[in-house]
């Protein structure tokens, strides 16, 4: 038979409308069927996420801007081998002078 293929599904298609498939759950729309207002929830819960997104975007921009960039690290390890090698070079002449 022509139907059998649909495994306990509608056969006409006003029925198509009211049928459910097995395992799931019907929702009836309220205000008569009109879907606005579940879009409408819909488009307020995205959001709500948006937001949520936007704010930790702009945390995470935020985290980054502290960063120093490469060429200020460049700088500052410089700075420190220079200041090490400063505080060897004193060492070794206070070594000398206590030798004496």
């Amino acid at each position: 038979m022509p139907g059998d293929h649909k495994q306990g599904g509608p056969t006409r298609c006003d029925e198509a409308a009211d049928w459910v498939p097995p395992g799931t759950n019907s929702i009836s729309l309220p205000h008569g069927g009109d879907p606005r207002p579940v879009g409408d929830l819909v488009a307020a819960w995205v959001g709500v996420r948006m937001a949520e997104v936007d704010d930790l975007v702009a945390e995470a921009r935020r985290k980054v801007e502290l960063l120093p960039d490469q060429g200020t690290l460049w700088l500052v390890i410089g700075e420190l081998v220079v200041r090490l090698a400063c505080v060897e070079h004193e060492l070794a002449e206070l070594r000398k002078a206590a030798r004496r």
